[in-house]
């Protein structure tokens, strides 16, 4: 399977609440993906929508993206992840690009907006279908 996997971000939020330093600041990331439907622009190309949010805590600061995973690949590999997408079977190399990317923009947004940000990039695991009933307790939480 040959996937050529790009990210593009549409929108971009940030905006810092509080003014001063901050100290003891918590984070929590989400990445949604797919956050609307997917859409199949050719045989050989699919785009999955994506959101991705970091709220701190205390409440001092949001950040809020919004953008496109483009695959681009052989027909047969993409209409076998878009049957696992609609089965609720997440394609974890798309979505590790899609956060790792997100997250690199974050660093960079946080540092001009002087908020804490957020450092190591979380692993996506694929869940088993037990595991699937109890949502994970991760920094960084992957909702389908």
């Amino acid at each position: 399977m040959s996937i050529t996997i790009s990210v593009k971000l549409l929108e971009i939020h940030a905006e810092k609440l509080v003014e001063g330093d901050l100290v003891k600041v918590q984070m929590q990331t989400q990445l949604n993906a797919p956050s609307g439907p997917v859409e199949r622009r050719s045989p050989t190309m699919s785009v999955i929508p994506f959101a991705f949010s970091v709220n701190f805590v205390p409440a001092s600061g949001t950040l809020t993206f919004h953008g496109q995973i483009v695959l681009s690949g052989g027909q047969e590999d993409l209409d076998k992840i878009s049957k696992d997408l609609d089965d609720k079977k997440p394609y974890l190399p798309a979505l590790q690009v899609a956060l790792n990317h997100s997250i690199a923009t974050s660093i960079l947004v946080c540092r001009e907006l002087g908020l804490p940000f957020p450092l190591g990039i979380p692993q996506l695991n694929q869940r088993n279908d037990e595991e699937k009933q109890e949502p994970q307790q991760l920094p960084s939480a992957m909702t389908m």
